[in-house]
């Protein structure tokens, strides 16, 4: 079985594609000696134009999303369907976006994403302020792309979920496989809260989006009982000075395709005691599986696909989307005097990451789906 790779927005090898989540995908792959083809971005021009089409109807508060364009997924699904037959390819791995408008012949198609564009809808910031013609076409365009897929991976129970009930999708056509952690090499061991001022870790590259405000004033709950808590935040840096305390470190953007700044990443992991990342909206949330890989315990939002990511109260504690920083605070500080609770969730959290949180076991997955759709 010959697999052709494809992402919209980059090529499937390059790390900066879809937060790495192609490059990992074609790095395993290459581990497992699956037999593959990486494609070239399909009409990068064009997504370029819609790209800059959807931020000046953004900016008037009416935007043009070019991904339910149908002219333009159309025209990128002819262009990848015919690097995908000059590579003799038995089938179309689709990395994050659709393609529209199956003809005869054409290689059948599987797509791996982590949610349903209905889904984003007015949560993910690319999805926001939405014009009324993207509004309309969302679910009749991805309806009719979905139904055309030979098959259908979600990362998330949620995404699987609404994509079968919403599209009215054939159950045997569709799979719940999610990412791995975006690291190599890493698998600690369970530990015990480090002894000294207890240290929190939040990764997010968007300040109110991944909750990195509540981060901080978690953080000052913590310290006004008493507990002497340090705050690392990677990856965000605060939007004025009214969040800056001397708890509180920003490191900034981590690039984890940089060794010196890929170590870095490695010894905050390493020195952190729990990872806070009360999100309010998470397709799948990565970062999480990250934390699992170093047995850190995780704190963060039962949302979206967390809960598929963080086991409650196995490898970490989920609280509602809502919940106050006195709520995280209490939970905090239950595990920082209850050092044998701590130790059975990072146990649990590298449990977990051994068992469903590797790239190895998530592309064997889809290795799978993609020999059963090569061989309709």
């Amino acid at each position: 079985m010959r697999i052709a790779v494809c992402s919209a927005e980059g090529r499937a090898d390059d790390i900066l594609t879809w937060s790495g989540i192609p490059a990992n995908v074609v790095r395993t792959m290459r581990a497992l000696d699956a037999e593959h083809v990486v494609l070239d971005e399909p009409a990068p021009l064009l997504v370029r134009s819609g790209k800059v089409v959807a931020a000046a109807s953004k900016r008037a508060r009416f935007k043009l999303n070019w991904e339910v364009e149908p002219w333009l997924v159309r025209r990128m699904t002819r262009e990848v369907q015919a690097q995908a037959q000059r590579a003799n390819a038995d089938v179309l791995l689709l990395l994050g976006w659709h393609t529209l408008g199956v003809e005869d012949g054409d290689v059948p198609a599987v797509i791996w994403t982590d949610a349903t564009f209905a889904q984003r809808m007015e949560k993910a910031p690319h999805w926001q302020h939405l014009s009324g013609r993207t509004r309309r076409q969302v679910e009749p365009i991805e309806g009719e792309s979905l139904r055309e897929m030979a098959a259908v991976i979600m990362s998330s129970t949620v995404a699987y979920e609404d994509a079968i009930s919403r599209y009215d999708l054939d159950p045997s056509r569709v799979h719940r496989i999610g990412f791995g952690a975006n690291l190599i090499g890493v698998e600690a061991k369970p530990r015990v809260p480090s002894g000294g001022p207890p240290r929190l870790l939040t990764v997010g590259v968007k300040w109110e989006r991944k909750g990195i405000d509540r981060c901080v004033l978690i953080a000052d709950e913590l310290r006004r009982r008493g507990v002497p808590v340090l705050l690392d935040v990677v990856g965000v840096q605060p939007p004025d000075n009214s969040w800056r305390r001397e708890y509180v470190t920003y490191h900034g953007f981590l690039h984890k395709d940089r060794d010196e700044d890929r170590g870095q990443l490695d010894r905050l992991y390493a020195a952190a005691d729990l990872f806070l990342l009360p999100t309010r909206n998470e397709p799948f949330g990565i970062v999480f599986a990250e934390a699992a890989a170093y047995a850190l315990p995780s704190l963060g939002s039962a949302v979206d696909g967390v809960p598929d990511v963080v086991r409650h109260g196995h490898s970490g504690i989920l609280l509602p989307v809502d919940a106050s920083a006195a709520q995280y605070a209490d939970e905090i500080t239950d595990l920082l005097v209850r050092p044998d609770r701590y130790a059975e969730l990072s146990h649990g959290a590298v449990t977990h990451y051994r068992a469903s949180l590797t790239w190895d076991s998530a592309v064997g997955g889809v290795l799978d789906v993609c020999d059963i759709a090569a061989k309709k």
